[in-house]
């Protein structure tokens, strides 16, 4: 699956009270796509040496987890370019994604080396808008489950994602509010590939490792994330996810409905 974290602007303040000490992190909203990654299991599960601590906080993906990302503006351009859609989303992933992601290049820049590499006749707005119009297409069925989510556990939200992206987000997608913090990499200056991104969340929330559960689509950054001892998910839908939840005790008695599709399904 070809999947990515990124997204934009507009800074807010959240404080949060770690070990007796005040801390103030500046966050945002945003995501990112990358390559293809094999599938992997859906449960990423660190062994604790301790006894288990209940989870408090919930901390989400953001692209192609709550919202659509990079994935499915392949459609729109192959078509306008005639060319196939792997070259692409091939096109917008790599380097200069993660550089942009980071904070090191901007959307503008980002573009225009993508446009003069493929040599690709379009304009860099026409590709802005097909990026933003992505944007508007939520996963089905995942507004709601949050929104249960958020009156039993602590949600936070860490996304490697783009400041100008993210601004426009935050524009469309108001309900994102309900997530306590907000977390992104073009503020960190990393990506979730770096187990050092979760440490930073952890210190800025005061919580431990055990005490958290991570629901992403990527295998890298779950990967990540266990090896400093946070559990995780491997999100593919919302039926899957609100499944997984029930059986860990952390959402309340599924009612009956038929089972929601993926945004990649959706899109197909």
């Amino acid at each position: 699956m070809v999947t990515q974290s990124h997204i934009g602007k507009t800074i807010e303040s959240a404080k949060f009270s770690a070990g007796g000490t005040r801390l103030r992190l500046f966050v945002c909203a945003a995501h990112q796509p990358e390559g293809t990654d094999a599938l992997a299991p859906l449960v990423f599960s660190p062994v604790f040496s301790q006894r288990q601590v209940m989870t408090r906080t919930l901390i989400f993906d953001l692209s192609e987890v709550l919202i659509a990302g990079l994935l499915g503006i392949e459609k729109p351009l192959a078509a306008r370019l005639q060319i196939d859609e792997q070259t692409v989303l091939s096109a917008f992933a790599g380097q200069l994604l993660e550089d942009l992601c980071c904070g090191r290049l901007s959307e503008d820049e980002y573009l225009a080396r993508i446009l003069q590499r493929q040599q690709w006749e379009i304009a860099p707005s026409e590709v802005k808008r097909i990026i933003r119009d992505n944007f508007h297409h939520r996963v089905p069925g995942m507004e709601e489950l949050v929104s249960r989510l958020a009156r039993k556990h602590e949600l936070i939200l860490l996304s490697d994602h783009a400041a100008e992206w993210v601004a426009y987000i935050r524009g469309i997608h108001p309900w994102l509010s309900v997530f306590q913090a907000r977390f992104f990499s073009f503020e960190l200056k990393q990506t979730k590939r770096e187990p050092s991104s979760f440490r930073l969340v952890l210190d800025a929330i005061g919580r431990k490792p055990e005490q958290c559960l991570l629901v992403d689509d990527r295998a890298p950054n779950l990967n990540a994330a266990a090896s400093i001892g946070i559990p995780g998910i491997r999100f593919t839908s919302a039926d899957m996810l609100a499944r997984e939840l029930t059986a860990r005790g952390l959402l309340g008695q599924l009612l009956a409905s038929p089972a929601l599709p993926s945004v990649q399904q959706q899109k197909r």
